[in-house]
């Protein structure tokens, strides 16, 4: 199902709750997956359930700087914050990480200078921290917000940052960030007991800030919490890139919906 298709999706589906006045406690969405190499500290694989999702702005550039425009926000980013769904995950995954990482993780009161240092020159780990940025075209910015942070906020703090350089910035479109869902709530149990129940090597099933396209705003109102995970694989090699699924990969995907519904029947 492609992006377009899914948004429908959900647009319609939103609607039609909304229409019956029916409120559900969860829902599932994709987003996540199963993760080798991935989370900080630990080798193996874990699954990461995105309990939220980034923002997005999508910023046109006009003006003989742009290149400058990018150099200057990989040299100053946006500052890094410990909080959300990447503070969860660590703390959740203390028990897994190799004794290096865990010292840093369990004190963070000296450590979390030293912390975030790492966690930013890790590509993966740094999207989970803060605000980022990259290049949509050549003459467009695509800004990746935060969940403390907000759309007018970055546009703002870009065009005062950008204001010595010869461009003008105009916004073409924009998203909120979602606001952050539980990982102690009943659905996030149900995922994490599927996963599993289904996939053996699997050795923590954590929160995740979802950079996600998937827009999940029309269910909102109509979902208490809403997690995005699908069980798939990537690894640390390339993680935008989702193992194509053979027939066993299909097979787990149908052994995984599957156990997460009969766990909802379950007293």
């Amino acid at each position: 199902m492609g992006y377009g298709t899914w948004k429908s999706t959900i647009r319609t589906l939103a609607s039609h709750l909304e229409d019956r006045g029916v409120r559900v406690d969860w829902a599932l969405l994709p987003g996540g997956a199963l993760s080798t190499g991935i989370a900080p500290g630990v080798g193996g694989t874990v699954g990461l359930v995105g309990t939220a999702a980034k923002g997005r702005v999508t910023l046109e550039v006009a003006g003989s700087h742009i290149d400058r425009a990018l150099v200057r926000l990989d040299e100053e980013p946006f500052p890094a914050r410990l909080e959300g769904p990447m503070a969860e995950q660590l703390e959740q995954l203390k028990p897994h990480m190799d004794p290096a990482f865990r010292m840093l993780a369990a004190n963070l009161w000296i450590f979390r200078r030293p912390l975030l240092w790492v966690l930013s020159a890790d590509p993966v780990s740094n999207t989970q921290i803060r605000t980022t940025h990259a290049a949509a075209s050549p003459s467009a910015i695509e800004m990746r917000i935060a969940p403390w942070d907000s759309a007018d906020g970055v546009v703002r703090d870009l065009r005062s940052r950008l204001a010595d350089l010869d461009i003008q910035i105009s916004v073409v479109d924009n998203a909120a960030p979602s606001r952050i869902s539980s990982s102690s709530a009943e659905g996030f149990e149900r995922i994490r007991g599927a996963v599993h129940g289904v996939f053996a090597d699997v050795r923590a099933v954590v929160p995740f800030l979802s950079w996600s396209d998937l827009d999940s705003s029309p269910l909102e109102p109509v979902a208490g919490e809403i997690y995005r995970f699908a069980p798939v694989r990537v690894d640390a090699g390339n993680p935008q890139d989702v193992e194509a699924p053979g027939p066993r990969a299909y097979l787990d995907m149908v052994r995984f919906y599957a156990e997460v519904i009969r766990r909802g029947t379950q007293p």
